[in-house]
């Protein structure tokens, strides 16, 4: 799970789903949008108004 706030709005990742709050109110924060099927989500940064978001894939090599 990873969170970060961008002015008034706050992001935050974890069970596959970025969710979007509006913190204009620290002690109440509001829900504003949820985006779900995002796999093993890492980290976000928030830049610009776009949220970009890391995510941890299950590899296996063969060598």
């Amino acid at each position: 799970m990873d969170v970060t706030i961008d002015g008034t709005t706050a992001f935050a990742i974890g069970n596959r789903t970025l969710h979007v709050l509006n913190v204009n109110e620290p002690s109440k924060p509001r829900p504003i949008g949820k985006l779900g099927g995002q796999g093993r989500v890492r980290h976000i940064v928030v830049e610009a108004g776009f949220a970009y978001i890391t995510s941890r894939a299950k590899v296996v090599a063969r060598t």
